[in-house]
């Protein structure tokens, strides 16, 4: 058997929507244009400066691939939560936002900067769905949090957009491909890791390999890609992307999340 023969190891990124969201089905973009997706983008609340509301050209292309087109704003912290709250209640609110600071999200009212979080309206931090990797391109320099707002009118084309296909990292890609029966061996591992790591038990070997960890309740596992291998015929390290949704395993506001990370 494989795990007789060779210690294995799985370096794994994994995209995910941390959480379910209930949103209206939309249907597929147009074939003759791209969808629009807006994106509001906060600064951080110590320097009360809005960011610069580029899109990240990398992030453009992959958007563009998929069939989006991205349409950034950016606010000041404080203007941000205000214009958010309006937009909400209004049921104007854009589909993704980026935050600097998480502060501007569920902070407390008597934080230092003086500015109200969205977390003051509990109706408009439900909706908000954390999303790891698929668009952390959009994280300043600082870096920041990404959601999407289930609430939006294109909601559901934003979780199609931060769910889209795995994507392996060209910078980091080991040259090595990865053999076809380490492949799958590799992909029953992820799977059984991303439903419950109880399940990688079967794949130990005693004297080699143990594995522990936290069980992850209620994930959707989606898909996974192989990326590369490197190592020798006694240890190899298998490079893996995948998506995944699941609730907040921490049991923190916001309640929902999606994440898609490697």
């Amino acid at each position: 058997m494989l795990r007789q023969q060779l210690s294995f190891a799985m370096s794994c990124i994994e995209f995910a929507l941390l959480g379910a969201a209930t949103m209206a089905a939309q249907g597929p973009a147009s074939s003759n244009r791209s969808q629009i997706l807006v994106v509001w983008e906060a600064g951080s609340p110590a320097s009360n400066q809005a960011p610069e509301g580029n899109v990240p050209l990398n992030l453009e292309r992959k958007a563009e691939s998929v069939g989006f087109r991205l349409e950034i704003r950016a606010f000041p912290a404080r203007e941000f939560v205000q214009e958010f709250l309006s937009a909400f209640a209004a049921h104007r609110e854009p589909d993704i936002i980026a935050v600097e600071n998480a502060g501007t999200i569920q902070g407390p009212r008597d934080n230092a900067y003086g500015i109200v979080s969205i977390a003051s309206n509990p109706d408009a931090l439900s909706s908000l769905i954390q999303v790891n990797g698929s668009l952390s391109e959009l994280a300043g320099e600082r870096g920041g949090r990404q959601f999407l707002v289930a609430t939006s009118e294109h909601a559901e084309a934003a979780r199609r957009f931060a769910l889209r296909p795995p994507e392996c990292d060209t910078s980091i890609v080991p040259e090595t491909p990865v053999p076809p029966d380490l492949e799958q061996a590799a992909l029953r591992m992820n799977d059984a890791y991303l439903r419950t790591p109880l399940q990688l038990k079967e794949y130990e070997d005693a004297d080699r390999l143990t594995t522990e960890g936290v069980r992850w309740d209620s994930v959707s596992a989606r898909e996974t890609k192989a990326c590369g291998s490197w190592g020798n015929d006694r240890l190899t390290f298998v490079l893996l992307v995948s998506t995944f949704d699941h609730e907040d395993f921490v049991g923190q506001p916001p309640p929902k999340s999606l994440a898609h990370g490697r």
